[in-house]
């Protein structure tokens, strides 16, 4: 047999394999995806429609996966780029959604002092960064490389990006909460009650695990499974924002929110998707959650909280 027809056999065969890996990696995750967003607590009906979107949404990401990737030549490493996305992302929400399990199992609940919930907590976030990590270390090394050469010069181009994206969620803040009654976003609400009782977990939360955590998980992941571009930042921003507010919605006006949350997420995946560096947009994440919760102590320390 000709060899070209050998390796094309062997494409096909790999690329059929690879799909239907895809597929049941997405399929046996979707009662931990469920459980994070609370969705098993609908009625029977929803949970039916619930089903068949998530299925048809799985076979179609896999159909698009499987298409995208037939002409390209570097499909072994479109597909492995795709396995660690999707092993990345399935471990961010497993880990979520048993976290309470294993605070019981430890014998940790409601009546337990704060501090020893905090200290839990900051562990459990660690040990899930450290496992992130692991999963992206490859790429990790090589962006750690890149960003000792290029970090002046990729902080003086993007910041301003940042700071843009800054203006347009103040300003969009200020209309929603003038919309609102006078209102902030339940997101915002429960990161101020909660640093009223456990202040160094939420500055923790804050500034280290949810930039790492999140440019890997919503940033490299989605960059990893999404090839097209604007594609990609469009999802990782709308999803990143509406991680932040849902759960929160009460009416039309919170679904305002969308706008102030998802204006970074789409401007850290620019980044991303024009550096290739997750480093650059974690940086940027870092900062701008430093900066939020320095405001945060100032309005405490002044009583305005």
């Amino acid at each position: 047999m000709d060899k070209s027809k050998v390796e094309k056999t062997y494409k096909n065969l790999f690329l059929l394999f690879s799909t239907i890996v895809i597929y049941l990696i997405l399929f046996l995750v979707k009662d931990f995806i469920f459980s994070f967003f609370n969705m098993p607590n609908i009625n029977s009906y929803c949970s039916n429609i619930m089903n068949i979107e998530y299925q048809v949404l799985i076979i179609l990401i896999s159909l698009i996966y499987y298409f995208s990737t037939k002409n390209k030549e570097d499909y072994k490493q479109v597909f492995i780029n795709l396995l660690i996305g999707v092993l990345t992302i399935t471990t961010y929400f497993i880990l979520n959604s048993i976290e309470t399990l294993v605070l019981s199992l430890i014998g940790i609940n409601g009546n337990s002092p704060q501090v020893i919930k905090s200290i839990f907590l900051i562990l459990y976030s660690v040990i899930m960064l450290v496992l992130l990590i692991l999963i992206n270390r490859k790429s990790y090394k090589k962006d750690i490389m890149d960003i000792k050469k290029n970090h002046k010069k990729y902080f003086s181009k993007y910041v301003k990006y940042w700071f843009f994206a800054t203006l347009i969620m103040m300003v969009s803040n200020l209309i929603i909460v003038s919309l609102n009654g006078g209102n902030i976003a339940g997101n915002e609400e429960t990161i101020r009650e909660t640093f009223k009782v456990a202040p160094i977990y939420i500055l923790f939360s804050a500034i280290i695990y949810a930039p790492i955590c999140e440019e890997l998980v919503f940033r490299r992941s989605l960059r990893n499974i999404i090839s097209s571009p604007i594609a990609f930042i469009l999802t990782s921003g709308i999803i990143f924002g509406g991680l932040h507010v849902i759960g929160n919605i009460n009416s039309w006006i919170d679904i305002l929110y969308l706008i102030p949350y998802s204006v970074h997420g789409l401007v850290f995946a620019y980044i991303l998707y024009k550096t290739d560096n997750v480093l650059v947009s974690t940086g940027l994440h870092l900062m701008h959650n430093g900066i939020m919760m320095s405001l945060q102590v100032l309005l405490f320390l002044l009583g305005a909280l």
